[in-house]
């Protein structure tokens, strides 16, 4: 009885949840109410979880429960795109970034191995997916000869050899509702993720001393990479905490663990975090105010064709000077360009308009590009930066020295109804980043109401909604916050929908001009109906932010 007890305990770790810990329909991984956590608390976890259906296997005590498959299901929905480069992205590691010689590869490693064993007691459905996975993982950046487990090395050694296994490709983006997170990888080995929070995930951890100075990493952190994860090595005790890619934030100094939103009543007041996806693009937006409420802006982050255009509107503050940070990178052996000129110290560029910045041969075969189109200072500074691990709530005070490229555009002093947008370039030539037609992503609408980016050519629009009432833009009325993609063509409208806010009580109301039909939705609560040249969609989005497809079909006349 103890050991069906105990076996039936292990089926209920697959149960879905849609609040608090536990994973979520998405690949979401929740721990201490709230903090994003697919690495370091899901890795303990698959590692025994791991043991034990391996352990059973083929005996009388095999799990036929089939919440065992949401265990990997989560795994091949979530871990496929926050696995990187072999790495796990710190975004989902907690507080356990601030550990000594902590880095995305060692915690990757363990996580392959665990996922190795669990593939062993999964149906054929889930083993055949599992050990694709796996397969791209290990080429992607996994020494077998290090296992020092014999069953799993024979495992991966196994899995190897097998020809017929295919390493898993992943491109296209994901996003990740349920914890304020988005991924995209490009197709040309470019990858990006945008770290969140909200009214539902913190926006960092410290808890036993350690992580006391993780203040921006949910802020719209942006890690970008390209084949080489190095640039993330030994990051975090020799970055500029004040200067975190993707973040906008006040340079006044912080103290040790400040600023904490993890536990209510403590939690950011913004619901707006979220975004829609189809798979080959998203549209994301934070909706986000400072931990001591001084600054405020709205931001999307919009990718796709391989590339991410990153806009702000409404940037407000009263606490000081105010920067967002382009990049600040680890600059080993490559060359920074400016405009096609190699530059070498630190330099201001006022009023840039359409500059391009490239990282040319910082790694093997890296580049990293950026275009800037709208922002009102533009700053590049080259420094060394020493720390130790100490000094983030480590232990280690041993002195490690890197060299970094800091880009940041500088809003001044206390700024008011600033915006900005730019556009990075993940793996992409200097010549490709050069050339890129911007007609594909033109800024419409950016401000306190909408974000919107439309493509004339390929007739496609995407929409962040913010306020919850009734806005119109252009043929598209919503009625409450809501994040669109509706891509038209001869026959109708393909629509992706999702609702960032996660409160509302009913269902979503849109109105489109013109008459349609309902062709096809994932969902199977909604309702679309025609009146006077309208068309009327009320449609359930109660679902963790995640998408919701509609096909619309023209009525003919």
């Amino acid at each position: 009885v103890q050991v069906l007890d105990g076996l039936n305990a292990v089926a209920d770790v697959g149960e879905y949840v849609t609040s608090g810990d536990g994973f979520y329909r998405d690949g979401s991984f929740i721990q201490h109410d709230n903090v994003a956590y697919n690495g370091t608390y899901a890795a303990v976890l698959f590692n025994g979880l791991g043991s034990i259906l391996w352990l059973i296997n083929g005996t009388e005590f095999k799990i036929e429960d089939p919440r065992i498959d949401n265990i990997y299901e989560s795994i091949l929905n979530g871990y496929s795109y926050l696995m990187i480069n072999g790495g796990v992205n710190d975004s989902v590691n907690g507080r356990s970034i601030s550990r000594d010689k902590s880095n995305d590869v060692e915690k990757g490693r363990a996580l392959v191995s665990s996922f190795a064993m669990l593939s062993e007691g999964a149906s054929p459905e889930y083993k055949e997916k599992l050990q694709s996975l796996i397969k791209k993982l290990i080429q992607d950046n996994y020494t077998i000869d290090k296992v020092s487990n014999q069953t799993i090395k024979n495992i991966l050694i196994d899995i190897m050899n097998n020809k017929s296994i295919k390493p898993l490709e992943v491109n296209g983006t994901k996003v990740f509702g349920a914890m304020d997170r988005a991924v995209y990888f490009n197709g040309k080995d470019g990858k990006v993720v945008v770290s969140m929070h909200s009214s539902r995930v913190a926006n960092f951890e410290t808890m036993n001393g350690e992580n006391i100075k993780g203040w921006y990493t949910g802020d719209g952190m942006t890690y970008i990479y390209g084949k080489d994860s190095s640039a993330f090595t030994e990051f975090w005790p020799t970055v500029d905490d004040y200067h975190l890619p993707g973040v906008t934030n006040s340079l006044n100094p912080r103290g040790d663990k400040s600023g904490e939103r993890r536990m209510k009543p403590f939690l950011s007041p913004r619901t707006f975090v979220g975004g829609a996806e189809t798979g080959k693009e998203a549209f994301v937006g934070m909706d986000m105010i400072s931990w001591n409420k001084q600054t405020e802006m709205k931001k999307s982050w919009f990718m796709i064709d391989g590339v991410i255009l990153a806009i702000a509107s409404n940037i407000d503050s009263r606490d000081g000077i105010i920067h967002t940070t382009i990049d600040n990178r680890i600059l080993k052996s490559g060359k920074l360009m400016v405009n096609g000129k190699e530059i070498t110290e630190s330099t201001v560029i006022e009023n840039p308009k359409d500059m391009t910045i490239m990282f040319v041969g910082n790694y093997p075969e890296e580049t990293i590009g950026y275009r800037i189109i709208d922002a009102p200072k533009v700053e590049i500074k080259f420094e060394e930066r020493k720390g130790n691990w100490k000094s983030i709530g480590g232990t280690d005070s041993k002195e490690i020295v890197k060299k970094y490229v800091t880009i940041y555009i500088n809003h001044g002093k206390n700024p008011k109804d600033q915006k900005f947008s730019y556009l990075i370039f993940p793996m992409f030539k200097e010549e490709e980043v050069k050339n890129y037609n911007l007609n594909s992503l033109k800024l419409i609408q950016n401000d306190e109401k909408i974000h919107a980016v439309e493509d004339n050519e390929n007739r496609v629009v995407r929409i962040n909604f913010w306020k919850d009432l009734p806005v119109k833009f252009r043929n598209i009325r919503s009625f409450s916050t809501a994040t669109m993609i509706v891509k038209e063509n001869n026959n109708g409208l393909l629509i992706a929908v999702s609702e960032p806010t996660q409160l509302i009580k009913k269902n979503s109301i849109f109105e489109i001009d013109g008459t349609y039909e309902l062709e096809e939705s994932s969902s199977k609560d909604i309702k679309v109906t025609n009146r006077n040249n309208l068309t009327r969609i009320e449609i359930d989005l109660r679902n963790n932010g995640a998408t919701e497809t509609i096909k619309l079909k023209k009525e003919r006349i």
